[in-house]
């Protein structure tokens, strides 16, 4: 069992659901290598720049065009450099690229994964270079046992009342490390609510102040699914 802590429920809440709770975090690692050369002689060229944009557009349509729509999953490219800005006529030898891959079902990850190299090898076919690709994966999917959340809900109840036990909410694109636990043994993940007046940043921001009374829920939390899982005669 593992709690999270969550700035945008209040506190006094907790929220847990069967099945997803956050998403496998991928990340693919590309470069588009061509060859360099003067901007206004092109044709002596393999522009790599051209290409790299095919290859964003082609990546973007993965999620639109491969994956079920009642699937969830992004796939967004979040980083390009190519080139030199003081050398704004010359085509550069390469482009380097990166994208972070989502998704909550692990069918969907190696459908994903399968088209980033269809993609990668095709585009190098096409523009006459090479695409070389580092598809890595990073954190799996956490997914809740769903024997095991049942089985927790009157300890939950317990100590936030039936109203304060969200089980109805989307699960989350972010990723969790304590998924790679859940794919040995069955887990339940869980987010303590931290908001106040006080405390009503986001979490992974400058701003943010952790609430330390969300910790009392975490601790009565922990010691009341003990008490339920391991009841003492």
């Amino acid at each position: 069992f593992a709690i999270h802590g969550a700035p945008s429920r209040p506190l006094g809440t907790i929220a847990v659901r069967e099945g997803a709770m956050t998403a496998s975090v991928d990340i693919a690692y590309m470069t588009v290598e061509g060859r360099g050369g003067h901007g206004a002689r092109p044709q002596e060229t393999i522009d790599p720049m051209p290409a790299a944009a095919e290859l964003i557009l082609a990546l973007q349509t993965i999620v639109a065009r491969n994956i079920n729509p009642a699937d969830s999953a992004v796939v967004s490219c979040c980083f390009v450099q190519a080139g030199d800005p003081l050398a704004p006529t010359v085509i550069p030898q390469r482009v380097n690229l990166s994208a972070t891959i989502r998704t909550h079902s692990p069918k969907v990850r190696d459908k994903i994964e399968a088209r980033f190299n269809e993609i990668t090898r095709g585009i190098g076919t096409v523009f006459g270079g090479e695409v070389k690709l580092d598809y890595q994966r990073r954190y799996p999917p956490q997914i809740n046992d769903p024997a095991l959340v049942r089985a927790i809900l009157p300890a939950l109840q317990s100590v936030y009342g039936e109203a304060g036990v969200d089980t109805k909410f989307a699960p989350s694109m972010g990723g969790e490390d304590f998924a790679f636990m859940s794919e040995k043994v069955p887990g339940v993940y869980m987010q303590v609510g931290l908001g106040d007046e006080g405390h009503t940043a986001q979490l992974h921001n400058p701003g943010f102040d952790f609430n330390d009374l969300g910790l009392a829920y975490a601790a009565r939390t922990f010691a009341a699914i003990v008490q339920e899982r391991l009841p003492l005669n």
